[in-house]
């Protein structure tokens, strides 16, 4: 008769099987075979990441008496991967036991692949038969099944925001949104914010930010006062999925400034922008689709502001970008 067994999730001790037969009571506690599985991911964990080994492990002990054989007949594992099912018929083929205590031991190696999904799941058939020499040599077959799974984390995170003069320069205010972009609970979240200074991370501030879930996002905001140095401001968000793997994601934004056109003289303009702007160029083009210029006209520095002559030109538009 076959006996099924589903193992709860965790559970990966030895599962003692009773073969129930039609003979005599004297005999049936001899029919007894011991079978057991563990299918898991590293540090025998039932989370996974892309590229991790999954380990499938069976093992069949004979523990009936010196007259009797336990014969494994197959080894049955389906593994359920994405949409597809990859079947293993008989990982080992025919195992005999001859002996008490004797075992069978398979094994396989799964490699999660980026199209599994979230889940990879595996169904498994252990199945032998018991030939009793005491009763007669009658054969007893028995089995036991298994199934189980292992989530396949993908950690993912993105952060978005927008820097501006707050009230004035060079107090900079800044606010954003965190968004987990994965398919697990991020943890020990941080948006660190460079004020201005990417080369010099002695000044950043760190915002912490609680356990993020799947899907969700989370407003932060700080500001900061600039240098001066740099007209670029980056923040950088980072968080732990539940096997420690880290993720991170930037977000870079120029301190917006207006520029200002004027006719200087008959045939000339004057572009001027806030003299605390030094870390911006000023760049030109001709119209829409066509390629961005540096101007390469001198700046003037002188009340308060930065000031560029240029010959005046039909059909120019003109930027700044920041450095």
């Amino acid at each position: 008769m076959k006996i099924y067994n589903a193992s709860p999730r965790g559970t990966l001790g030895m599962l003692a099987l009773a073969l129930l037969v039609a003979t005599p009571p004297i005999l049936s506690a001899q029919h007894l075979a011991t079978a057991a599985y563990s299918f898991s991911g590293p540090n025998r964990d039932y989370r996974a990441h892309v590229g991790d080994v999954l380990t499938f492990q069976a093992q069949v002990v004979n523990e009936v008496g010196n007259w009797d054989i336990l014969t494994v007949n197959r080894v049955l594992l389906v593994v359920h991967r994405g949409t597809n099912d990859v079947l293993f018929p008989n990982l080992a083929g025919a195992g005999v036991l001859a002996f008490p205590g004797e075992s069978a031991y398979f094994t396989t190696n799964i490699t999660v692949q980026e199209d599994d999904g979230d889940v990879v799941s595996m169904n498994c058939a252990l199945e032998w038969t018991h030939d009793s020499i005491l009763a007669g040599g009658l054969s007893f077959p028995g089995a036991a099944y298994y199934a189980d799974a292992v989530d396949v984390l993908k950690p993912a995170v993105e952060i978005s925001h927008q820097s501006r003069i707050s009230p004035a320069f060079p107090s900079i205010a800044f606010e954003g949104m965190v968004t987990n972009t994965g398919n697990t609970i991020l943890r020990d979240v941080q948006v660190v914010s460079d004020n201005g200074t990417p080369q010099d991370p002695s000044d950043d501030v760190m915002i912490r930010l609680p356990a993020l879930d799947p899907n969700s996002a989370l407003p932060f905001s700080g500001s900061y006062v600039a240098s001066g140095v740099s007209a670029l401001h980056t923040v950088t968000v980072r968080g732990t999925d539940g096997l420690g793997r880290a993720v991170t994601h930037s977000s870079t934004r120029a301190i917006p400034v207006a520029l200002s056109i004027a006719r200087s003289e008959a045939a000339a303009i004057q572009i001027n922008w806030p003299g605390w702007a030094e870390g911006f160029r000023l760049e030109s083009c001709g119209g829409v689709g066509e390629g961005w210029k540096a101007v390469t006209a001198h700046p003037v520095f002188g009340n308060g502001k930065i000031s560029v002559t240029l010959p005046m030109t039909t059909n120019q538009i003109y930027r700044l970008v920041g450095l």
